[in-house]
């Protein structure tokens, strides 16, 4: 009976074991490696599940694509260890700006992008502000490098006829709307048109 429970007891630590590492590993799959946010793949299962509540529930959920402008500078000028640098220090900051409900994601190179469940439109612009607000002001550093970075960004809320793909479309559009009218500044997109909806005083990277 020793020996059994023993054995029992060796195969269950084996089983647990095989189920941390699934789950690590599935977590790796969803988590972007350079900032620890959640990558391209994680952002999309969730978006898609906000716009299904949507529909169920009809809770509103705002949707923010954020590009970091001018960035190839950066990587140019200093070389590609400041850009991860940078990177990793933007995921900060968008967090530290948004709620801990919301998601934020790496969803390209310096592109990143912002679930707010719960969020209506109003209260979308006043989140996107606070990230235009607290980019601009966040001291950067590089070694003994100095940056100052902005960012552009485009904000959609989901309307009845969205899917995942319609409604990046959206925000998307009003992103790059964002970067034609000269970069740190956000607009919407109500549906129809894109809305220039805050705007700041872009710096160069110095």
């Amino acid at each position: 009976d020793a020996r059994l429970q023993e054995r029992l007891a060796k195969a269950e630590q084996r089983l647990q074991q095989q189920a941390e590492q699934i789950q690590s590993q599935i977590s790796e799959a969803r988590t972007d490696s350079l900032t620890e946010l959640p990558n391209r793949r994680a952002f999309r299962d969730e978006l898609e599940r906000q716009i299904a509540q949507w529909h169920r529930k009809h809770i509103p959920c705002s949707l923010l694509m954020i590009d970091v402008d001018h960035f190839k500078a950066i990587n140019d000028r200093y070389g590609h260890p400041a850009g991860d640098h940078v990177l990793r220090e933007i995921a900060d900051v968008l967090k530290g700006a948004l709620r801990e409900m919301d998601l934020v994601a790496r969803v390209g190179g310096e592109e990143f992008a912002a679930i707010l469940p719960s969020t209506t439109l109003p209260q979308g612009v006043c989140a996107a502000q606070r990230i235009r607000t607290a980019m601009e002001d966040h001291a950067f550093r590089f070694e003994q490098h100095d940056l100052q970075l902005t960012v552009s960004l485009g904000l959609a809320i989901v309307e009845p006829r969205d899917n995942g793909v319609s409604l990046i479309r959206r925000a998307d559009e009003a992103l790059y709307v964002s970067k034609d009218a000269g970069r740190n500044c956000g607009h919407l997109h109500d549906g129809k048109t894109c809305q220039r909806i805050d705007a700041g005083s872009a710096s160069p990277t110095t």
